[in-house]
């Protein structure tokens, strides 16, 4: 089935790419549903290939179970471009090459392979190989297995028929056996390792600074990859400067330009072996282009040409507009969305971070052209432009002064919309959903952030609830098997003049929340002191750093965030050297200092689980719409 199992992945990319698959461009980029994928799953003895997707607003789930049909009908009757292969094979090559620039990405490949009874050479050689099937191939392959006899399941909300009730298991405590090691584990402990030499970033060192025409800083990475590349036009300005930026930025993707359309756009810079795409954050944006490092000339006049010259499609910008209404509608049926903004009502109150959006009546009102003046105008903002790859710094201005065109004076950036965290006054609020379970979250407001604090949040994270061998995990999961998830952090900001928080979570049955609540109450005002776990996690720390490898991109990434920070080394640097005199009393002042004390529960459940009354010892118990919580 080897043959089989190649045509299966040649096909799923034949099918879906990204970027001009026959789901991407007929289905995704034809705006016809919301979501649309297909992936396989290749085993031993058997393989799958999964189809999915999300509808549109009024779209049944039968209509778009329809629209897949119709893919793989093209597949069937020949009617696609095999000539696409040559770009596929390309594309892959180029993901290999980024996969392999990681350790894990690398291991995963050889356990694959292993798994698979495959030798290496065979893996390295599976891409080309798949320029070796021929269209009628593809078209026998599709009429053979893409006929009846799949399985289809449609998600659907509403009630269950048949629901069958199983008994409440008495509980016992399990003694918590922190201090005991397996004779397994202590030989695995007692192997002898070499010590790994953290390698810290020398911004000097590692990143080549020049200016481009405009005075606009232009940061390359000195040991940049020798056959990719990637290109950032980077603002400081985001979503809470402009709430219009992110809208205009997410319509770019389904725009064409005067020469080209969007679908011929995208067939474009997959030829190429390249992609664009786009990033909107609360107070920082950019626009990204990425790949084969001999395609950069072309990719670049091609990306500048989209960002100059993108047309306005009022029809497609109300289907998109009508896609974003019905992701908001589905958000409100999403529990982890309801914590989330709960959380933020709780932090920030009424007027939060989760409700700064434009209204469904400021989104039907704007104008395509209006968006695309926003895409026309991004350089025309200051803004930075960082580069990773083989072109020396002036290979790559001179490129750049030939194409990226700019204002003989920039744009103002808008002010910031800033959000203060409120003082915590205690109490409960309460978001209803109708389920089983219970989730629990304490918050409060802490101190203001400190960038030499970095080391004691980290180890107290480490220690107290930051993974499976955590106190709190420990005690309140495996101990009582009061939780199903179980976690407690101090949230550090992430810009100075910001403010700390400390979270603390349950998600439980609706049974068990009494217990749940009582247990977290006792951690978080009265630490357990076990210097196994304290050992145990800043070893994991130190060598968590130690082994922690940031390059290319991301090393541009790090110093911008370091300047942000007011600093001038890789940080570090400074919680090494400060993690190695931090002591167990270090960790109990932390606690004492920064997590014990009253809190604002928040908690998600059905209204007719949950005792509300016993929350009433805490404080007023409010409840809080969803409208409130969204802010539509």
């Amino acid at each position: 089935l080897s043959k089989d199992a190649d045509l299966v992945k040649l096909v799923d990319l034949i099918l879906a790419n990204s970027s001009a698959g026959l789901i991407d461009l007929n289905m995704v980029k034809a705006q016809k549903c919301i979501q649309a994928y297909c992936s396989p799953e290749l085993l031993k003895e058997r393989g799958l290939h999964y189809f999915g997707g999300s509808p549109n607003e009024g779209q049944s789930l039968e209509e778009l179970e329809s629209l897949f049909y119709a893919q793989l009908d093209l597949l069937k009757s020949g009617d696609f471009d095999m000539d696409l292969v040559k770009s596929i094979v390309l594309n892959k090559k180029v993901d290999e090459i980024r996969q392999f620039e990681s350790y894990q990405g690398t291991a995963y490949a050889l356990m694959d392979a292993f798994v698979m009874e495959n030798t290496w050479s065979k893996e390295l050689a599976a891409l080309d190989n798949m320029q070796k099937y021929t269209k009628q191939d593809v078209i026998d392959f599709a009429n053979k297995y893409y006929v009846d006899g799949h399985i289809v399941v449609y998600k659907r909300k509403g009630e269950k028929e048949e629901v069958q009730k199983v008994d409440k298991p008495e509980i016992t405590k399990v003694e918590v056996n922190r201090g005991k090691t397996s004779p397994f584990v202590a030989k695995i402990l007692a192997t002898k390792s070499n010590s790994i030499t953290p390698q810290l970033i020398d911004y000097s060192k590692e990143i080549e600074f020049a200016k481009l025409n405009g005075g606009i800083p232009v940061w390359k990475v000195v040991n940049g990859d020798e056959q990719l590349f990637s290109l950032y036009y980077v603002l400081d300005m985001g979503s809470r400067h402009d709430q219009k930026l992110a809208l205009a930025v997410e319509y770019l993707e389904y725009l064409g330009t005067n020469q080209y359309s969007a679908d011929e756009i995208s067939t474009e810079f997959y030829k190429l072996a390249c992609d664009f795409g786009v990033s909107t954050g609360t107070d920082q944006s950019y626009v990204y282009l990425n790949g084969l490092a001999t395609s950069f000339d072309k990719a670049l006049e091609l990306f500048e040409h989209l960002l100059a010259n993108a047309v306005a499609d009022d029809s497609k910008l109300d289907q998109m507009i009508a896609q974003k209404l019905k992701s908001r509608e589905d958000a409100k049926l999403n529990k982890g969305v309801i914590m989330r903004n709960l959380r933020n009502y709780a932090l920030y109150g009424a007027e939060n971070p989760s409700n700064f959006i434009l209204s469904a009546d400021q989104l039907k009102s704007v104008k395509g052209t209006e968006l695309s003046n926003y895409i026309h105008s991004l350089t025309s903002y200051n803004h930075k432009i960082w580069y990773s790859g083989p072109l020396t710094m002036n290979e790559l201005t001179g490129k750049l002064t030939e194409v990226h065109k700019t204002p003989e004076a920039f744009l103002a950036a808008p002010e910031i919309k800033e959000f203060k965290m409120l003082e915590n006054k205690g109490g409960t609020l309460f978001a209803h959903y109708d389920m089983v379970q219970s989730e629990i979250m304490w918050l409060k407001k802490s101190t203001e952030f400190m960038v030499n604090e970095a080391a004691e949040i980290s180890m107290f994270n480490e220690y107290f609830g930051g993974g499976m061998s955590s106190i709190v995990f420990q005690e309140i999961r495996e101990a009582k098997a009061l939780a199903y998830s179980t976690y407690s952090y101090y949230a550090a900001a992430s810009k100075l003049g910001e403010t700390n928080s400390v979270l603390a979570y349950v998600g439980t049955q609706s049974d068990k929340m009494k217990e749940g609540i009582e247990a977290m109450n006792i951690l978080l005002n009265d630490l357990p002191e076990d210097q196994k776990t304290f050992d145990n996690g800043k070893q994991a720390l130190k060598q968590g750093l130690e082994t922690s490898r940031i390059l290319k991109t991301a090393i541009l990434f790090n110093y911008d965030n370091a300047i942000k920070l007011g600093l001038t080394e890789d940080s570090r640097k400074m919680t090494l050297d400060r993690l190695e005199k931090l002591t167990i009393q270090d960790v109990k002042n932390f606690h004492s200092n920064k997590i014990k004390g009253d809190f604002t529960y928040i908690i998600v459940g059905d209204r007719a689980k949950i005792d509300l009354d016993y929350m009433k010892q805490f404080g007023p118990v409010k409840e809080v719409s969803l409208e409130q919580l969204f802010g539509y």
